[in-house]
């Protein structure tokens, strides 16, 4: 046998090298977002789908507030768009206790004044790593107010879900958890068991995001509301790992 063909047997034989699992973080984490964002957090620079800008100049500190997501939209010349916010943490978490305190998108430009649910505004909680290999979200939706939507993905088609009526999400606090095992996800509402997911269950550890961003789709968020300004406020994030 020649070298050559020596050597072209040998790749032609040789074993892919696997894709490496990420490896979560395995301690509590807790970020009190009321004493400043910490140096875990990125803040989104980019032009999502549906034409939403995530600008990190729409992510504000407001101390002993917390932090204001801000959605704006505009329509010029027939084209839509929105600028809202994001932010996500360096670190992976896996199996484990989720939880987020926060007041839902609404009209109000402080933290505890009046305001309500807006047209065209999505608010999210939730894990996700590319392509939707895990993904596991609390929603809300500016023209279904009252409504939180829990929904799991195990890949970009494949996703499980569900909601459930919790009345004045927009006019105050809540808090939302989330506890994924091996075999489920289940969903609280102010300690109040919501939904549990138990047909599509991820596996991969995800960094967690905060969004707020701007749809004129009737079928998720609804139509636009351009010229009206609205936001979301975090007091605080957490994960304990299983």
């Amino acid at each position: 046998m020649s070298w050559f063909s020596w050597l072209w047997n040998k790749m032609k034989h040789k074993k892919p090298t696997p894709t490496p699992v990420p490896v979560p973080v395995d301690n509590t984490k807790v970020w009190d977002f009321t004493k400043g964002l910490s140096t875990d957090w990125r803040l989104s620079d980019w032009v999502a789908s549906g034409n939403t800008r995530y600008t990190p100049s729409y992510v504000k500190y407001i101390p002993g507030v917390g932090l204001q997501l801000r959605l704006t939209q505009t329509l010029l010349n027939g084209v839509l768009s929105s600028v809202g916010a994001e932010l996500s943490t360096f670190e992976l978490c896996g199996f484990g206790t989720y939880e987020f305190v926060l007041r839902a998108s609404s009209s109000s430009p402080t933290a505890d004044g009046p305001g309500s649910a807006v047209s065209g505004s999505v608010t999210g909680a939730f894990s996700y790593i590319d392509q939707h290999l895990t993904e596991i979200d609390f929603e809300t939706l500016g023209d279904k107010p009252g409504v939180v939507y829990y929904t799991t993905w195990i890949g970009p088609t494949t996703n499980q879900s569900t909601s459930s009526p919790v009345p004045g999400i927009e006019e105050g606090f809540h808090t939302y958890k989330f506890i994924w095992s091996k075999d489920k996800i289940d969903f609280y509402v102010d300690n109040v068991l919501q939904q549990s997911h138990t047909q599509l269950v991820p596996t991969i550890p995800a960094p967690i995001f905060l969004n707020h961003w701007g749809t004129g789709d009737p079928a998720w968020g609804g139509l636009a509301t351009p010229g009206a300004d609205r936001f979301v406020y975090v007091k605080s994030v957490s994960y304990k790992p299983a």
